[in-house]
């Protein structure tokens, strides 16, 4: 022990700069692996967000479509809902013409100068050929 310490006594000075020199060394090479991995995380995490991003984008056009797809059965709902409608309205407006035909053909049936039995029909029809051939 005694032979190493006046050596160390005597270059104290340079002991304390070369044990500095390689704790910065040692600091520096932390600090730039410290660098490195970080600098790897980001890239990755920025490959991460990129990979992220497109699945929105990509999600985001889905819903678009879909949205596309609903709103044109709505529209072709609305036009098949208006197209019953009318056609409802069409048939119940011809029912009632038909309805109202038949009450009026019932009525002239029931007042027509028409004798009961086959001869007073024939007849009848003879009559009512005559006025409209005067035509």
């Amino acid at each position: 022990m005694a032979l190493w310490l006046p050596i160390v006594l005597q270059n104290w000075k340079a002991i304390v700069i070369v044990a500095a020199v390689i704790g910065l060394v040692a600091y520096r090479a932390v600090l730039v692996h410290q660098r490195d991995s970080a600098r790897g995380e980001v890239k990755a995490l920025a490959a991460e967000v990129a990979e992220i991003t497109e699945r929105e984008r990509a999600c985001e056009e889905a819903v678009k479509r879909q949205n596309a797809v609903v709103a044109a059965i709505r529209a072709n709902a609305l036009r098949d809902l208006m197209v019953a409608e009318t056609r409802q309205a069409n048939v119940a407006a011809d029912a009632a013409r038909a309805q109202v035909d038949d009450a009026r053909h019932a009525a002239e049936l029931k007042s027509a100068p028409v004798g009961a039995g086959c001869e007073a029909a024939v007849r009848w029809s003879i009559e009512q050929a005559r006025d409209l051939g005067k035509w």
